[in-house]
C-alpha cells in the first residue's frame, strides 16, 4: 500500500498544468542641456587700495593718478556652470569720451583661496558661502602708464567661455596724468615794494598762486615756497649791506586761504614773525605754504604778501637778479 500510493501522489502531481512567472521592462533616455549661466563678479570694498609709485598706500580722496601709482581690487568671481566655464578677470580703462585707446590688464587667481569651503562671505551679493567648484579669488592691479592720459572708466570685470560677463557695482571714474600746473596772478610786473629806505620795513602787493590743473580732474595741490638771493643789475654795484647780494634772508612771506593763514606755521623749519610773517628757504629745503588743514583745490588759489626787511647801510640801486619759486605737488 505505502508503494502504491506514492505512485498514486506522483501521478496526480504530473496531472497539474505546470505555469512559468513573467516580467517585462523597458527604458527611456533624458536629454538635457544645462543654461549657460552668466558669470558674477564683486569687489571687496575693503580691499582696494590705491599706492604710489614706491609701493606704500595712498590716501586721496579724489579719483586722479600718475604713472607708476597702481590702484588693486580683490574680486570675487562666480559661475553656477562651474569655474573652468570663466576667463580671468580683467580690468578695463575705457576712456569716458567713447573715443580713444581702451586698455586692459588681467588679474591673478589667489591661491590658496582666503576662505574655506562653505565660509560666508559677507561681501559678495550681501553674503555668499563660499563654493570652491564655482567661486575663484583674484587679485587686480592697474599701474598707470604715460600713455594713459585723460578721464577713463575703471572697471573689473569677468567674461565666461560663451561671452556672457559681468562687471562689479563699483565702476571708478578716473583722470589718468592730468596736466597740473600754477599760476600767479597780480605779478605781471614782479613784486613792487616800491621805495623802500635802508633800516625800514617795505611790503609787496598781495598776489594770489592759483591751482591750474587741468579742468575735472580734481588735482589738490600742495604749495611750496622758496627763493634765491637778489644780485644787483648788470654794471651796478650797490652793496647791501657789504656785497652786492640782498641776501633771501632779508624777506618772509604771509600767506593766507580760508581759514589756513601761515600766522599759525609752527615746527621745525617754521619761524613767524610778530606780524606773522614766516621765513623764506632756499630751493633744497623748501617749506609747505599748505599744511594738511589747507590745499588748494582746482581753481582754487592763495593769497600771498611779501615782506622786506631793508638792512642798512644799502647802497642806491636795484637788486632785480633773483626770484621767489613756487612748486606744487600733487597729494
Amino acid at each position: 500500500m505505502k508503494k502504491l500510493l506514492s505512485l498514486l501522489i506522483v501521478g496526480i502531481l504530473l496531472a497539474i498544468p505546470f505555469a512559468l512567472a513573467t516580467s517585462t521592462s523597458t527604458s527611456v533616455g533624458i536629454s538635457i542641456t544645462p543654461g549657460n549661466s552668466a558669470p558674477q563678479v564683486w569687489q571687496d570694498a575693503s580691499a582696494r587700495h590705491f599706492y604710489d609709485v614706491f609701493g606704500n598706500l595712498l590716501t586721496r580722496t579724489n579719483n586722479y593718478g600718475f604713472t607708476g601709482e597702481s590702484l588693486e581690487w580683490t574680486v570675487l568671481a562666480r559661475d553656477a556652470n562651474g569655474v573652468g566655464d570663466m576667463n580671468s578677470p580683467e580690468v578695463t580703462i575705457e576712456p569716458v569720451s567713447g573715443s580713444g585707446t581702451t586698455f586692459t590688464t588681467s588679474c591673478d587667481l589667489i591661491s590658496p583661496p582666503p576662505y574655506n569651503n562653505g565660509d560666508p562671505i559677507t561681501w559678495a551679493d550681501g553674503g555668499l558661502n563660499y563654493n570652491e567648484l564655482i567661486d575663484e579669488f583674484y587679485k587686480c592691479r592697474l599701474t598707470i602708464t604715460p600713455s594713459m592720459v585723460g578721464e577713463y572708466n575703471l572697471r573689473v570685470k569677468v567674461t565666461d567661455k560663451d561671452g556672457d560677463s559681468d562687471t562689479i557695482n563699483e565702476n571708478s571714474v578716473f583722470y589718468l596724468n592730468p596736466s597740473i600746473s600754477l599760476e600767479i596772478l597780480n605779478a605781471d610786473n614782479g613784486l613792487q615794494f616800491g621805495s623802500v629806505q635802508p633800516g625800514q620795513v617795505g611790503y609787496s602787493q598781495p598776489i594770489q598762486v592759483k591751482n591750474t590743473a587741468v579742468d575735472g580732474s580734481g588735482v589738490v595741490l600742495e604749495v611750496k615756497i622758496s627763493g634765491t638771493d637778489f644780485y644787483g643789475a648788470p654794471g651796478e654795484t650797490g652793496t647791501c649791506p657789504t656785497s652786492n647780494v640782498l641776501e633771501l634772508s632779508n624777506f618772509r612771506y604771509l600767506a593766507e586761504k580760508g581759514s589756513y593763514s601761515s600766522r599759525a606755521n609752527t615746527g621745525t623749519g617754521y619761524n613767524v614773525d610778530s606780524e606773522g610773517y614766516d621765513i623764506i628757504p632756499y630751493p633744497n629745503s623748501a617749506k609747505k605754504i599748505i599744511k594738511q588743514d589747507s590745499k588748494i583745490a582746482p581753481g582754487a588759489d592763495i593769497a600771498v604778501a611779501f615782506k622786506l626787511d631793508l638792512p642798512q647801510p644799502c647802497s642806491i640801486g636795484s637788486f632785480t637778479s633773483g626770484s621767489f619759486n613756487f612748486e606744487g605737488t600733487a597729494i
